[in-house]
């Protein structure tokens, strides 16, 4: 799932629907979790799994109470958090069930986070 921050509850319950005639599940999760320091608490104690050669991929994504004007802020923070701890690192923009988080999906908006979030990556490498 996506880290954000802080911790948040996500959406209310149910939040996932199983569609069986479709073989389908649909998710409405709203990014839950326990935040950052949480997450990379639980992340540090899978050392095994990279040690043994897995790969590791995490998920950022911006509070549902932070400004969109702001997500920047958050996505940095994910990303500082993460880093030491990933191979890889993905950015969630997608989620309809997180106030205007869309808008990051513009052409302007996208290349503006990008480049922030990869000149903070060159830096932390």
């Amino acid at each position: 799932g996506t880290v954000t921050p802080k911790g948040q509850p996500g959406n209310d319950k149910p939040r996932m629907f199983r569609l069986p005639e479709a073989k389908a599940l649909i998710n409405r999760l709203g990014f839950n979790n326990e935040g950052l320091d949480s997450f990379i608490a639980n992340v540090k104690r899978a050392y095994r799994f990279r040690a043994a050669g897995g790969i590791l991929g995490l998920n950022i994504g911006k509070n549902a109470a932070t400004p969109i004007e702001n997500a920047v802020d958050d996505y940095l923070i994910g990303l500082e958090g993460v880093f030491p701890h990933a191979d890889y690192i993905t950015i969630n923009i997608s989620s309809p069930n997180t106030k205007n988080l869309r808008a990051l999906q513009s052409d302007e908006a996208l290349d503006a986070l990008l480049s922030r979030l990869q000149q903070r990556k060159l830096q932390l490498e």
